[in-house]
């Protein structure tokens, strides 16, 4: 249990109120703890599309050819739609 004391303090439990509690009632910290890992994951894998799409127009536009329309990425991700999450 005391292995498990880190983990709970690092996430907002003080230790008597961990030391008080039964494990029922710290399950809210992990359903946070894992919501906000998810949106952490979210944001990271959207900043690595980004980046690619931004890479790929770059070097298609590097190497297009005279009269040859360049190379437009769509913005897939806005802040609106992180905060929708």
């Amino acid at each position: 249990m005391e292995d498990l004391l880190p983990f709970y303090i690092y996430n907002g439990v003080s230790k008597a109120e961990f030391m008080d509690s039964e494990p029922r009632e710290l399950e809210c910290y992990d359903l946070a703890y894992k919501f906000s890992e998810d949106r952490k994951n979210f944001h990271e894998h959207m900043q690595g599309v980004y980046t690619v799409e931004a890479l790929k127009a770059t070097v298609c536009n590097m190497f297009r050819k005279n009269g040859q329309a360049p190379y437009e990425y769509c913005l897939l991700y806005t802040s609106d739609a992180a905060d929708e999450l």
